[in-house]
């Protein structure tokens, strides 16, 4: 016996809530793997994607029955968790150095790996359950994709505003494994196979305090194993990602997605680029410290004796976990009337605050991901002129040293330093550890003479037993500096843009490098292969389609085809939406969960609009509007830096128009293949979930760090526009055997 309307849909909600928490849950342990670069959301999404499309078409090859949804339904819950748990203990499963991370190739593996098969166990569910379906040949799945929609939204909203932070990862698997055979127990089949469903339900809720113990266990020992050589000492969830504290001997070390990001109290190292930076100006009275935390860094900054510093900070869970640990002299720099902490997104308060500075230290790590690139934008250095006074000196850090200029980190520092020369009429770039870049508005501040630099620090009569006047001459050494410079100025040169992240590009390429190892050192980079040959992502879909379309006749091509593009166009947009909700609000970690949630209300509604759109030039409208919400992304998204409401509205239409072409495309197949739609359905899916596939890993991998916001959405626009003209170009036709 099928599955009458409302079983469909019951199944459909709880799928939809399952789907969206092991998808976020799996995701953001990626996010914590990759050291927070939203490289991996690309592919994250595309495994997850691949693994949907590759459950639709297993479970479509296979008879529907009830005993397969039920199967399915148990199982998910084991599959997905074991997914989880290789992600977070990886280190058990393949050899990685001490120390060291996963290599790229590595990297892809164990993403594609578990990714894939939690979306296997989701594709499989769905199309089972519409296999099963009873009814009418019209309907029964669209109520099922619109149902699975809406229970992604709620589970999405309900992770970003309940579970995110007050309930562990290990734990959400739990409650969103309970969800599955819930509904499934009450949709027929025998009675022990209901008791048995039921009874699987129950006990995984009655473990959700053992699953949050075992999840803080496995968290320990996953940091364990990275051999830091500091001992764990505390840990939580964060809206920008996982933090850790561990001690060696005196000094405690933060750790932000698994990558070090200081270590402290050390006033000895951290000290020093504040020195440098104030004595490039000679009375800064107002100082401006963006980011970097305050232990010894307002120390040094409040040795200048200085009127007022503010210092800005984006996540307050990093001071509550540090602040136990901060020495005394931290505290007592906190408490000086001079000083006033802000809890606010660095890039927000230059951008919206009416006060001038003397001094603008940007204390931004690395841009190896959108968060931290966009502390690293024209967008960002044209902030921080405006707030500066006539005679103020900004300081910024850009990737590779006087020792380690390797090519990708010298390309990613002349890029950084052409970015803020097309700000600034004066910078010069002193070479040490980093590339540190001082800018200023007047011509005359900036000096990279040891002596002049010695002689400001000594009139203001600092008292400091780690740095002294002398040290200027340590650190800076003008004829490295001009080798330095003539090195960078030798590159290409490029402007950093949030819609065009050349430098975020070329961090990538030097992230690679670090994780290929010394056995890669004279190869190209994958990310070099992939910027010079972008364009084959263009022209590969296109050949295999012409090819099917001129040798298999017998399918229904131009319908699959149109649902690639679409689900390639819906997710392409969304991958966009997550980049630059990343480069305006840098919260993608907790994000995540809400503009999913966005998309996928949008997915429900716009499935549910059309659903009792059946003719075929519904079908030529569905196109259209997949090309003009591609074409139009560029200019919202680009306003999104100054609305950043734009990103989450623009998240639910993308899911509005990809979900319109969803029943439309199913009843036009469904019609060609003359059958219904419960077995058109696997077809479908799986063509929806292969091009989206294709649409994150190309996004958010090769086309949007290499291309840019605006070649990415013209280049998918071309695609797009191939489906609105395939079914007027001729296909070979099969004559009968009489």
């Amino acid at each position: 016996m099928g599955l009458i309307v409302h079983q469909i849909e019951q199944i459909g909600f709880a799928l939809g809530i399952f789907a969206t928490l092991v998808q976020v849950v799996l995701m953001r342990e990626a996010l914590t793997l990759a050291g927070g670069n939203e490289l991996v959301v690309g592919l994250s999404l595309a495994a997850w994607l691949i693994g949907v499309g590759w459950g639709a078409t297993i479970a479509g090859r296979l008879p529907g029955s009830h005993r397969a949804l039920v199967l399915s339904a148990l199982l998910s819950p084991v599959v997905c968790g074991a997914a989880f748990t290789g992600l977070r203990m990886h280190r058990l499963i393949i050899s990685v150095p001490v120390g060291g991370d996963p290599s790229l190739f590595q990297l892809v593996g164990l993403l594609g790996g578990c990714l894939a098969c939690g979306g296997l166990a989701v594709g499989f569910v769905f199309t089972a359950a519409a296999r099963t379906a009873d009814g009418p040949q019209t309907g029964p799945v669209s109520r099922l994709y619109t149902a699975e929609a809406i229970g992604a939204l709620v589970g999405g909203l309900g992770f970003a505003f309940f579970l995110a932070g007050h309930i562990s990862h290990l734990a959400v698997l739990g409650l969103a494994g309970a969800a599955l055979p819930l509904a499934v127990h009450r949709t027929g089949g025998r009675r022990f196979t209901r008791a048995s469903t039921l009874l699987y339900a129950v006990v995984l809720l009655a473990l959700l305090g053992p699953l949050s113990h075992l999840d803080q266990l496995t968290a320990i020992r996953a940091f364990d194993d990275m051999s830091t050589g500091g001992r764990f000492v505390a840990s939580t969830q964060s809206a920008y990602g996982r933090l850790t504290i561990s001690r060696n001997e005196d000094q405690y070390q933060l750790y932000i997605d698994n990558r070090l990001d200081h270590a402290f109290p050390d006033p000895w190292d951290r000290a020093a680029p504040i020195h440098l930076a104030l004595s490039q100006h000679p009375r800064p009275k107002r100082i401006l410290l963006i980011g970097g935390g305050p232990s010894d860094t307002l120390d040094a900054a409040l040795a200048h004796r200085p009127e007022r510093v503010v210092l800005t900070y984006l996540d307050n869970r990093v001071h509550q976990l540090c602040r136990p640990f901060w020495s005394s002299e931290t505290h007592a720099a906190l408490s000086d009337s001079r000083v006033a902490v802000i809890q606010d997104d660095g890039r927000r308060f230059a951008m919206t605050t009416a006060e001038r500075f003397d001094g603008v230290i940007v204390s931004a790590p690395p841009p190896r991901s959108a968060q931290a690139n966009r502390y690293h934008t024209q967008e960002f250095f044209l902030a921080i002129r405006r707030i500066l006074t006539d005679t103020g000196v900004m300081t910024v850090l850009a990737p590779g040293g006087a020792n380690q200029l390797a090519p990708e980190a010298a390309r990613a520092a002349a890029l950084e330093l052409n970015t803020v020369r097309s700000v600034f009429p004066r910078v010069i770039a002193i070479s040490g550890l980093n590339t540190a870049i001082h800018a200023a508005v007047h011509p005359d501040v900036l000096t990279t003479s040891p002596r002049v630099l010695a002689d400001r620090f000594t009139r203001r009569g600092i008292e400091t037993p780690y740095f002294s006047a002398r040290r200027f001459e340590w650190l800076i050494d003008e004829d490295r500096i001009a080798d330095t410079v003539a090195q960078l100025d030798r590159w290409p040169s490029g402007i950093n843009r949030d819609a065009r992240p050349l430098v975020y590009l070329a961090n990538l390429q030097l992230w690679e490098r670090s994780l290929s190892g010394e056995q890669a050192t004279n190869l190209p980079t994958w990310t070099g292969r992939a910027e010079q040959w972008s364009w084959v992502w263009l022209a590969l879909p296109l050949l295999i389609w012409l090819l099917f379309k001129t040798t298999r006749s017998q399918r229904p091509i131009d319908q699959l085809f149109s649902m690639i593009t679409t689900g390639a166009v819906g997710m392409a947009v969304e991958v966009m939406v997550l980049y630059m909700y990343q480069a305006v609000s840098g919260q993608l970690y907790t994000g995540l969960a809400l503009l999913i949630a966005l998309f996928m209300a949008g997915l429900a509604g716009g499935a549910h609009l059309s659903r009792y759109l059946q003719d075929r030039r519904w079908g030529t409208l569905s196109d259209l509007s997949v090309l003009g919400l591609v074409l139009a992304t560029d200019p919202v998204l680009s306003s999104s830096l100054s609305y950043p409401w734009l990103t989450p509205l623009w998240s639910l239409i993308g899911g509005i128009v990809t979900g319109a072409a969803f029943p439309i495309l199913l009843v036009s197949t469904a019609r060609f293949q003359q059958t219904d739609e419960r077995r058109a359905a696997a077809s479908i899916e799986a063509a929806d979930h292969y091009g989206a596939a294709f649409g994150a890993l190309v996004t958010g991998v090769i086309w949007l760090p290499v291309l840019g916001l605006r070649t990415t959405c013209i280049w998918f626009a071309g695609l797009k526009l191939a489906s609105l003209v395939g079914p007027f170009l001729p296909r070979r036709t099969v004559r009968s055997p009489s």
